[in-house]
C-alpha cells in the first residue's frame, strides 16, 4: 500500500509539472499547394497553423510552384493572396545548422524591404514576413519540393518550414 501511495504521489507531481518554454523546433510544419474542397491551404501566423485560404483570417502566405515560359515547374515560391510586398530574404545558408544558428539570433532591421513574392525557395534559407495583422515573424526553410505528379501537367509543391513570430 505504501509503494502504491508513492508512486502516485509522483505520478502526480511528474503529471502537474508544465513545460517552462515551448520549444522552438515544435513549430516546424510542412504546407503544400494541394487544392481540397476548392481551397488551398496556407499559414496563418496568428492561429499558428495551417489553414484553408477561404478561412478568417486568410493566411498569411501559401506555397505555390514556379514555372518557366514553357508552363514547366522551375522551383517553389511563396506569395500572399493580397500580392502585397511582404517578403525578404534574409539569408541563404550551407547547411540546416547554419541556418539555425542564424535563425535563433536574427533581428528585423529597419531598412527592410519587402518583395510581393518569395522565389526560389529553397533549404536553408531564412525569410522574414509582414504577416496580415502587419506584425513580422521569420520562417527558416527546412525543405522545398515540386514535382509534376504523373507527368500530367498537375504541379505540386511542398516546404517543411520553422517559424517565430518576432518580440
Amino acid at each position: 500500500m505504501r509503494t502504491i501511495t508513492i508512486l502516485l504521489l509522483t505520478l502526480s507531481i511528474f503529471i502537474s509539472c508544465k513545460k517552462d518554454s515551448p520549444d522552438p523546433s515544435a513549430n516546424i510544419l510542412v504546407l503544400n499547394s494541394s487544392i481540397v474542397n476548392n481551397a488551398s491551404n496556407g499559414f496563418s501566423c496568428s492561429k499558428a497553423e495551417i489553414v484553408p485560404s477561404n478561412s478568417n483570417p486568410t493566411p498569411d502566405f501559401h506555397v505555390l510552384v514556379e514555372r518557366d515560359i514553357m508552363g514547366n515547374a522551375t522551383g517553389v515560391f511563396l506569395s500572399n493572396s493580397n500580392l502585397e510586398k511582404r517578403f525578404y530574404l534574409k539569408g541563404t545558408f550551407p547547411d540546416l545548422a547554419s541556418a539555425k544558428n542564424y535563425f535563433n539570433s536574427c533581428t528585423l532591421s529597419r531598412d527592410t524591404v519587402f518583395q510581393r513574392l518569395a522565389v526560389s525557395v529553397k533549404p536553408f534559407q531564412i525569410w522574414i514576413i509582414k504577416t496580415n495583422e502587419n506584425k513580422f515573424g521569420k520562417i527558416l526553410i527546412h525543405e522545398a519540393t515540386y514535382k509534376d505528379l504523373n507527368n500530367s501537367g498537375d504541379l505540386f509543391a511542398e516546404v517543411k518550414f520553422q517559424w517565430l513570430k518576432f518580440n
